[in-house]
Formats: structure tokens, C-alpha cells, sequence
């Protein structure tokens, strides 16, 4: 069954008119709502899917994408499962490799190899495991109240540049997009994200 959604960009209009279109697309059969997570040209992601958790009940929300550069694992981890709690299992986290967030501060988008940790990183967050990062061993302590609940499972979507032509990465994604669980394997993926 083929499922629509729609890429809200936080920022380019009043907050209130942002709302309303959220609750209108949710009444209209939308299944996803996704938030562009750049810090520097759009407001904060996090707030704004916390105001449209609560204005919504039925509609998954997500970042359309984060990155593992501005956005610390045990940030997004942390975040998300909190948001997770808040939705009943409604939130889906896009990740990728970085676009204008990583550009408008004059970096590169990360390798691949990094995002490929950070998903790692973040799924053993919300198993309670404790990470090693370049700041130290992380771990979520949020988390054991959580554990075996719905709440505790995280979609994940990876953001399209990951799997481009002539991107490091390519021969991984040749379908496109893919989503997962962040409890799945890592080696498990699911049917592609058209």
C-alpha cells in the first residue's frame, strides 16, 4: 500500500500556519510528517516535532535528515526515544550524511563509514548499552524504564545521499532509501522508501 508524506521545512512560515497544515495533512490521510533538521536556516527540529506530537495522534513525525556531525549520537538517541515516549511509538528518525545543516557551516557531509556507526551507536543507546564516542563512554540511562515497550522501537530511515552514484557507499544502496528498525541487525534491512 503506498503511504504519502509530507516535508515540512520549520521556518519558512509562521509557527501557528505550521500547526494547522499539520493537523489538515494528518485529517487528510498523510502517514508521515518529516522536519528538515538545519539549525542555522530552519527552527529547531526537536521543538517543533514536540509541538506537532501533541497536536497530532495519528501521523508518524521525523527529521528529513539529521547528521552525525551536528547532531551528537547520544543527542539524537536521547531525543528520539524521548519523543518516542511522548508519540507512543510515532516518531521515525531520518539520518543521512549531511546536506545544507554540515554545508551552511562550511563543512563536508560525513563518509560513510560514519553514519554507518552513528546508526550503530544510536541502536545500542536505546538497548541501555553504553557506547564509546571521541568524548568517552556514553549511555542513555533513560532507557531502562523503556525497555521492552513499543515506545523503545525507532523506525530509521537513511537519507537518500547515502546511496547516490559515485558516492563511497553506492554499491550498498542501489534501490534507493531503505528503512529499518534501530533494533533490527545491522545487516537486516527492509523493502526501499519510494
Amino acid at each position: 500500500m503506498l503511504k504519502f508524506g509530507v516535508m515540512l521545512r520549520p521556518g519558512h512560515f509562521p509557527f501557528s500556519h505550521m500547526l494547522a497544515c499539520m493537523r489538515v495533512a494528518e485529517e487528510a490521510g498523510f502517514r508521515f510528517m518529516w522536519f528538515g533538521d538545519s539549525h542555522l536556516i530552519w527552527r529547531e527540529p526537536y521543538v517543533t516535532m514536540t509541538a506537532c506530537a501533541l497536536g497530532t495522534s495519528r501521523v508518524r513525525l521525523g527529521t528529513g535528515v539529521t547528521n552525525p556531525l551536528t547532531r551528537d549520537v547520544s543527542v539524537t538517541a536521547s531525543g528520539f526515544l524521548a519523543l518516542q515516549e511522548l508519540t507512543r511509538g510515532r516518531m521515525a528518525l531520518g539520518i543521512g550524511l549531511g546536506d545544507s545543516a554540515v554545508r551552511t557551516m562550511g563543512a563536508r557531509p560525513v563518509m560513510l563509514k560514519t553514519l554507518e556507526s552513528a546508526i550503530d551507536q544510536i541502536r545500542r543507546l536505546h538497548r541501555g548499552e553504553t557506547v564509546q564516542t571521541p568524548s568517552g563512554a556514553q549511555r542513555l540511562l533513560t532507557v531502562g524504564h523503556l525497555v521492552g515497550e513499543t515506545v523503545a522501537r525507532l523506525q530509521l530511515q537513511v537519507g537518500p545521499a547515502a546511496h547516490c552514484e559515485g558516492h563511497e557507499g553506492h554499491e550498498r544502496g542501489r534501490e534507493g532509501p531503505m528503512h529499518h528498525s534501530v533494533d533490527d541487525p545491522a545487516d537486516e534491512v527492509a523493502k526501499p522508501v519510494h
